[in-house]
């Protein structure tokens, strides 16, 4: 009797090799997508503010090219995105407004912040050549019901 070598080879995933694949595709796509929220531009330059509530309409000019001083409740500082201090915030501010088309200083500053520390700042943007200065408000059809 005769025996025939078997040329047909077949292939065959089983199903452990392929759960393996897929848990590993899982693994790359989350750890990837938690990269990416993690150190996306959008989230970082958001820095949480309250700014305080006016009822009536305050007209506005355009303001997207002017330079912008965040103010926290904490008391912490920020030119654009850059975290500074009340002793770097003149020279900071002198050369965001050397670059700026506009030399217009807005300030977003939460509710919780001080008069005395908001006018600090517009007197440095004053004195370092701001044109105009502005501060941030949130506009609301109400009047608002908290004191604060």
């Amino acid at each position: 009797m005769r025996v025939r070598p078997s040329r047909e080879v077949t292939v065959s995933l089983e199903s452990v090799a392929l759960t393996d694949m897929v848990l590993n595709l899982f693994i790359f796509f989350f750890i990837s997508f938690s990269l990416l929220y993690t150190f996306s531009p959008e989230r970082l330059a958001r820095i949480p503010v309250k700014p305080p509530r006016v009822t009536t309409p305050i007209s506005t000019k355009p303001l997207e090219k002017s330079v912008v001083v965040t103010m926290d409740h904490t008391g912490l500082l920020y030119v654009g995105q850059e975290s500074v201090t009340f002793s770097s915030l003149t020279s900071l501010l002198q050369q965001a407004l050397a670059t700026s088309e506009r030399h217009t200083v807005l300030i977003r500053a939460d509710r919780l912040v001080t008069i005395k520390e908001v006018v600090r700042v517009m007197e440095l943007a004053k004195q370092v050549g701001a044109e105009d200065v502005s501060i941030a408000v949130v506009h609301q059809a109400r009047p608002p019901t908290d004191s604060r």
